[in-house]
């Protein structure tokens, strides 16, 4: 667990770092929940008026599942995509804009040959934000989905799968942070 807390800070440093080189002065960053078990670290950074670079970091997990036999699990997910808003009132904006997504997850141990599942996918980001204040922001979105996933169990392929998402199910919230960066 230890592991997975440096990892998550060494890489939300890493984002802030490269966000530092940047032409554009608005960033954002926030968690967005989609169940009480399902979270997703949010950065976005202006690229123009009402146009944002959209990062998520989806799945990261490092798990020691048994020290004696080896046994470990390991899983990253990223999704990068172009968000639009347009303008309702001051405080509410309809968002927009398509989200590619790659994710993987590997784990292993001696009587369990190594896994793998890889997973692509395209999605459309369709939501409201409503601005609290100047520098805070919640908004609601769901992203409908069409995925293509990959497994892997020792050397023979388990199944690959497509699959379209669109559910009420895939509803999350997000709380956000609004700042500027001064050059």
């Amino acid at each position: 667990m230890k592991t997975t807390k440096q990892l998550l800070v060494v890489t939300l440093f890493t984002l802030f770092s490269v966000s530092v080189y940047s032409q554009s002065h608005q960033h954002e960053v926030g968690f967005r929940m989609a169940s009480l078990d399902r979270f997703d670290f949010v950065y976005k950074k202006a690229k123009s008026n009402n146009k944002f670079l959209r990062m998520r970091l989806i799945d990261f997990n490092l798990s020691l599942l048994d020290g004696e036999r080896g046994a470990f699990s390991f899983g990253l997910g990223m999704a990068v995509g172009l968000e639009k808003r347009k303008t309702i009132n001051e405080e509410f904006s309809f968002i927009h804009g398509f989200e590619p997504r790659l994710s993987f997850r590997h784990a292993n141990a001696q009587e369990i040959p190594g896994v793998l599942d890889v997973s692509f996918g395209i999605g459309y980001v369709l939501g409201f934000q409503y601005d609290l204040s100047n520098k805070i922001y919640l908004s609601i979105e769901s992203i409908p989905s069409l995925s293509i996933n990959y497994s892997q169990r020792g050397s023979e392929l388990s199944y690959t799968r497509a699959s379209l998402g669109v559910s009420p199910n895939l509803i999350a919230l997000s709380a956000v942070y609004k700042f500027s960066k001064q050059k």
